[in-house]
């Protein structure tokens, strides 16, 4: 323990001789779209633009933007995208009702697919107008019956991301007219309106015709301005321009094509954009602070750093092993030194909150302290548990930034007390799979406060217990759903900060452990590369300045 304390002390000493830089390369919108073609789009794929040079790659006269992320996409279905990876594929393709500005449900809400929409008394029946003269990029038109589509197939299939993480209330949609639908619940749900932000409408007739292996054989039907053009695995999602959209007026991108690059190792993608491979790098947790000293002298790249609802986390298997036990999930509490871990393999990139709900969300109590490193008292609650010695193996995923590092340290700290841990990092798809079907006793991951709110993580993960924790505990459910019921603002803060201190009691099912400040390098003559407070981001409206 001695001797990781003084690496961790060492490599704080490291990252505060580090420099970094600000500002802010994303260009303001005054509406919720800003988007239009240009050129024809063409249908041969092009090779991915670490082989034409980067952006303004010049093949055929084509101009390029490739944007480096450090996740791998693995689904491509758009009601199905359960990764940022996976929501930027659908949001560059694909088009919501309204888009808002991920601030929460105070935030800014503006129109997209729809024109106008109203709520009965009852809070429950959602009525919208829809945008009429809009195409797919197969050439259906766009209408309610798109819409109906969309949503009843979330009716029937609740265990798609979009129903389990934003529609846990869906009861029915109704088609009123060619261009009128309505969206019932079945309880008054306070983020509806986020709800139908991160609902991608599908195109009906060719759903109807192919199902879900629509997505399977990647056609990408959207009504956004890019065209799905290919996907490689593990490399790059290529997209086209698409000269038909109907929001030409506001959002004309220079580009003609677009490449998503997958690169998970976090130097091989910062070098790739300083040779010019790529035009951005915006990676999950952001940039590790040891290479930003890499972009020292590079003018022509704008470092943009942002406090985030970005947050990594523990969850623990409540229901079977070591953690169903409060004394052992105690012991864990007490055995980490967050702080330390958050200076020195973080950076100081990371802070330690006090709960998930932080203080970029409602219901944030500045009064609840985090759990103080107490490897003493980790020892005594060790000790009451009935923790038999075993191997218990922490998990995480190659796509998080640091986890090896940071698991490496927790292992140590937790192996100091008295657990016996060890650590496997594995490959993204074989990480969801383990966690879908309960298969460990404690993984490590990273989450966003999506929207600016948390009910997409109480709803998928706490209620919906998409990752089985398997915890039984009715006030806990019961503070839970009160969040994502809760209509007026004050009364729902107030039961967020009941829920934060309730959790904090049983340590369970999750354990917070950093929220991070994200700095992302993006070239200065990109533009559009939308850079959220909540931690997601999204290129739909990437340009060109």
């Amino acid at each position: 323990m001695k001797k990781l304390i003084c690496l961790l002390l060492a490599m704080l000493i490291m990252a505060s001789m580090l420099v970094g830089c600000g500002g802010n390369s994303s260009s303001d919108k005054t509406d919720g779209w800003s988007g239009e073609p240009a050129a024809d789009a063409g249908t041969d794929a092009k090779e991915p633009a670490a082989e034409t040079g980067g952006e303004g790659g010049s093949e055929g006269g084509s101009k390029v933007v490739s944007i480096a992320i450090s996740e791998n996409l693995f689904d491509l279905d758009p009601l199905n995208s359960n990764s940022m990876p996976a929501r930027v594929n659908t949001f560059n393709v694909y088009e919501p009702l309204m888009e808002f500005d991920h601030k929460g449900t105070s935030g800014e809400f503006t129109y997209c697919l729809a024109t106008e929409h109203s709520v009965d008394d009852t809070g429950c029946v959602w009525t919208f107008k829809l945008r009429e003269g809009v195409k797919f990029h197969n050439g259906e038109d766009f209408n309610a019956d798109d819409v109906v589509c969309t949503f009843q197939r979330l009716v029937d299939d609740p265990s798609l991301s979009c129903a389990n993480q934003f529609w846990p209330y869906l009861e029915s949609v109704e088609k009123i007219d060619d261009y009128t639908v309505s969206i019932k619940t079945s309880q008054p749900y306070a983020a509806t309106l986020i709800s139908v932000c991160y609902t991608p409408i599908i195109p009906n007739e060719a759903y109807a015709e192919l199902g879900a292996d629509l997505f399977i054989n990647g056609a990408m039907y959207g009504t956004g301005p890019w065209i799905f053009d290919e996907w490689v695995d593990g490399a790059y999602t290529h997209y086209y321009k698409n000269p038909d959209y109907w929001n030409k007026e506001n959002y004309d991108p220079y580009y003609d094509e677009m490449y998503t690059r997958y690169i998970l190792e976090s130097s091989s993608a910062l070098a790739a954009h300083l040779s010019g491979e790529v035009d951005a790098y915006v990676p999950a947790n952001g940039i590790d602070t040891g290479l930003l000293s890499q972009y020292e002298g590079r003018d022509d790249i704008t470092l943009t750093s942002i406090d985030t609802g970005t947050f990594n986390y523990f969850g623990f298997n409540c229901a079977n092993g070591a953690f169903a036990d409060i004394n052992c999930r105690m012991a864990f509490e007490y055995a980490l030194d967050r702080q330390l871990i958050c200076d020195t393999i973080y950076g100081g990139a990371a802070k330690v909150p006090n709960s998930v709900v932080m203080d970029c969300v409602p219901g944030y109590d500045p009064t609840l302290e985090p759990y103080e490193y107490d490897p003493e008292l980790a020892k005594e609650y060790l000790a009451k548990s009935s923790y038999d010695g075993h191997e218990i193996v922490l998990y995480s995923s190659t796509g998080l930034n640091l986890s090896e590092e940071a698991m490496l340290a927790c292992s140590e700290m937790l192996n100091a007390v008295g657990f016996n841990t060890s650590v496997s990092i594995v490959e993204g798809a074989t990480f969801t799979t383990i966690r879908k079907e309960g298969n460990y006793e404690v993984f490590y991951i990273n989450d966003m406060t999506v929207g600016g709110d948390i009910s997409k993580y109480i709803a998928q993960k706490i209620t919906g217990d998409s990752h089985k924790h398997g915890l039984k505990d009715e006030k806990l459910m019961e503070l839970a759903t009160g969040i994502l019921l809760t209509i007026d603002p004050d009364e729902r803060a107030e039961i967020s900060k009941e829920y934060a201190r309730y959790t904090r009691e049983i340590a369970a099912p999750h354990s917070i452990m950093a929220q991070f400040n994200c700095t992302y390098a993006i070239d200065n003559d990109v533009t559009g590369i939308d850079l959220w407070t909540d931690g997601t981001y999204g290129f739909k409206y990437v340009d060109h300045v």
